[in-house]
């Protein structure tokens, strides 16, 4: 794959990385999301009742489990 990790955050390959971002490995789309929002947690709210599946495709649908999932694979504010 020449040098690209296969993102396991989004779990796609359209999406991936060449490496760790904030502590995680992370496509480029998650990596610039986090950034912006990696103190906004609290601030946020699910529509769906906290239970949203994040992938590729529905990552925009919920910032809340979005940034949540940021966390749970290990991405840490720097």
């Amino acid at each position: 794959m020449s040098g690209v990790v296969k993102n396991f955050f989004i779990k796609s390959p359209s999406a991936r990385s060449t490496g760790y971002n904030f502590c995680a490995i992370s496509c480029e789309s998650c990596k610039a999301f986090f950034r912006r929002n990696a103190t906004k947690l609290d601030e946020y709210k699910c529509p769906f009742d906290d239970k949203c599946k994040v992938n590729v495709v529905t990552r925009k649908f919920c910032r809340k489990c979005r940034l949540r999932k940021c966390y749970a694979v290990g991405m840490k504010q720097v």
